[in-house]
């Protein structure tokens, strides 16, 4: 196959995706890519698929690198039922201590809830 047989639009993506593979890997020519795939000539596809997937695993790894390298914290899902049901276990125990500790110390019940 040779570029003689690509639409030019073929031939300038995959120019652009060799000098800018960063663009193709954030999808800023995505709706480009979409459209050689949906109208273009099967040479066209050909062409295009094995560039595409590189850049796009090349940016999955890249990815995935930063990842295992640098794993930043999750973050706790505050609308979960478990963290939910944690922070009404924490609320009980908190008022468990307090009933507990205002019997050990003899504090009045008027008193109790202004703790």
């Amino acid at each position: 196959m040779t570029t003689e047989e690509l639409h030019p639009l073929t031939d300038l993506f995959l120019r652009r995706a060799a000098s800018n593979p960063e663009e193709m890997a954030i999808g800023r020519w995505r709706w480009v890519l979409e459209s050689i795939l949906e109208h273009g000539s099967q040479a066209d596809k050909d062409a295009i698929k094995p560039v595409y997937s590189k850049i796009m695993l090349d940016g999955t790894h890249r990815e995935m690198m930063k990842e295992l390298l640098n794993p930043e914290p999750e973050q706790e899902d505050l609308f979960s039922k478990a963290y939910q049901n944690q922070a009404l276990a924490q609320a009980q125990d908190q008022a468990l201590a307090r009933v507990q500790e205002s019997l050990t110390n003899n504090t009045p019940y008027k008193k109790l809830g202004k703790l």
